[in-house]
């Protein structure tokens, strides 16, 4: 998926999280991830799968709640898009 694409989800689906600044940072089989103004991670399927992706946040919270080490905790999940962000 291109900047260009990445840019209109976040527009459509976060308009709050401003976001002025975005790079790539890599991405695999299934998705590719972008930085946001520094501070932000930003992940996006390649073929959007919404049970997916539902099914990630739970599975991320669950594991936050009993894990001692630092988890993610997305701030934004579209799983209609395959989008989530949470903070680096």
């Amino acid at each position: 998926m291109e900047s260009d694409s990445v840019r209109q989800l976040l527009t459509r689906y976060g308009p709050e999280l401003h976001v002025r600044d975005l790079r790539p940072l890599g991405g695999g089989q299934e998705n590719v991830t972008y930085e946001a103004n520094g501070e932000l991670v930003v992940r996006v399927a390649r073929e959007p799968d919404p049970e997916v992706s539902r099914r990630e946040a739970e599975i991320l919270a669950a594991v936050r709640a009993v894990a001692e080490i630092a988890v993610p905790e997305p701030i934004l999940v579209e799983p209609e898009a395959g989008l989530m962000v949470y903070r680096r």
